[in-house]
């Protein structure tokens, strides 16, 4: 009779326990507004207008908290969201053992973090009490983001949950020994050749992987000509009479200079590079790529000029293209002229600047004229 006595407490208990378990909602809808990415973290912020946010911020009774979901009394995994007078909707979660949010690599071209964080009124201890949950993740595009001329490749777009993919900006820019950014040269002149990425909070390194020139914008064409100068992660050192070897500025800038040349008689040279991007510079370090230091030369200053001397004056000129993965390319081929057809452009723009009033700025509208001469792709000339 004690025995049934015992197991009918034991199965009045468990009961309990279940019902207790099953009064706490657990509501999955999303409560996050934006997840950011840094190379070591998951920012996360909340949204103010959601109700439950909106009324515990508002009550001065309620404790609202969010946190790693089974990870609420291990700092940093969660933070209070009313400190005395200040509200804080912003949530950091560090990548690592103590919050078991960790970097996953997905091979070849991706790295993953996620988790799932829950908010919930700590003052609020009756038994239907409400814990929001939220599935939130980063996605870092690992390596492998080809780049045709000017270039700018993001990957597949995140479709579900709440997550934030980072898109590092990478670009190739051919500039003149004076520092002007070119879309056309003169055949035989010397054209500086940069590989750079603008650093942000996500993406601190790039290492090129292969590069090469050709006489074609797609590379798959079965009769393509190509000059190879990065190959396996290092500058093919034999093609240095024609294009000096790429050299290592800081990891977030690759330099090299070439004199300007032809595939036969094709007018324009394309350049196709692949490039790793990395979430540190050390990840992205190769000894076979030499060093040079340069002070002022960083990928801001260099995409600031380059950015400022196209988009203000010849911004038309970009051609933007997206497909079906969502990839955006800004392609600016470098048409090299001949002796002729420089000439010509020479003469044309001469012809017209002395056409100008005295008061004109003629350096100003000699750019311009020359820039809409009807070569193919030429938008920028002396």
């Amino acid at each position: 009779m004690q025995k049934f006595q015992s197991d009918k407490i034991m199965i009045t208990i468990n009961v309990l326990v279940i019902i207790f378990m099953l009064a706490i909602a657990i509501n999955g809808e999303g409560f996050v507004e934006e997840v950011s990415c840094t190379a070591d973290a998951i920012n996360v912020v909340l949204n103010k207008t959601d109700p439950d946010v909106q009324r515990w911020m508002s009550d001065p009774k309620a404790q609202p908290v969010v946190y790693v979901y089974e990870h609420k009394t291990r700092p940093p995994c969660g933070t209070a969201m009313k400190k005395g007078n200040l509200l804080n909707y912003n949530f950091t979660i560090p990548y690592g053992d103590h919050c078991d949010v960790h970097l996953i690599d997905l091979e070849p071209n991706y790295r993953n973090a996620e988790t799932t964080i829950a908010l919930e009124d700590n003052a609020d201890m009756t038994p239907s009490k409400t814990i929001r949950v939220n599935h939130v993740f980063c996605l870092y595009t690992r390596s492998v983001q080809t780049i045709r001329f000017n270039d700018i490749s993001s990957g597949h777009e995140v479709v579900a949950s709440t997550g934030g993919k980072p898109k590092p900006k990478v670009e190739m820019i051919f500039r003149s020994i004076d520092g002007r950014p070119l879309r056309a040269a003169k055949f035989g002149d010397i054209v500086e050749f940069y590989v750079a990425l603008s650093p942000d909070k996500a993406y601190h390194g790039i290492s090129p992987k292969e590069c090469m020139f050709s006489d074609r914008e797609d590379m798959s064409s079965p009769d393509a000509k190509h000059l190879t100068f990065v190959q396996s992660s290092c500058p093919v050192d034999e093609m240095s009479e024609i294009i000096d070897p790429l050299a290592n500025v800081n990891e977030e800038v690759y330099f090299s200079k070439f004199k300007t040349f032809r595939f036969g008689n094709q007018s324009t040279v394309f350049a196709h590079c692949t490039v790793q991007v990395c979430l540190t510079t050390e990840e992205c370090a190769q000894k076979c790529f030499k060093r040079i230091s340069n002070s002022n030369l960083t990928a801001e200053r260099l995409r600031f000029r380059h950015r400022r001397q196209l988009d203000d004056n010849y911004g038309a000129s970009v051609i933007r293209k997206q497909n079906a993965i969502n990839e955006i390319a800004l392609t600016r081929p470098l048409t090299i002229l001949d002796d002729m057809e420089s000439n010509e452009v020479r003469s044309l723009t001469d012809s017209s600047v002395c056409n100008l009033p005295n008061s004109g700025n003629r350096t100003n509208w000699t750019n311009r004229l020359s820039s809409g001469i009807e070569y193919p792709y030429i938008r920028e000339m002396y």
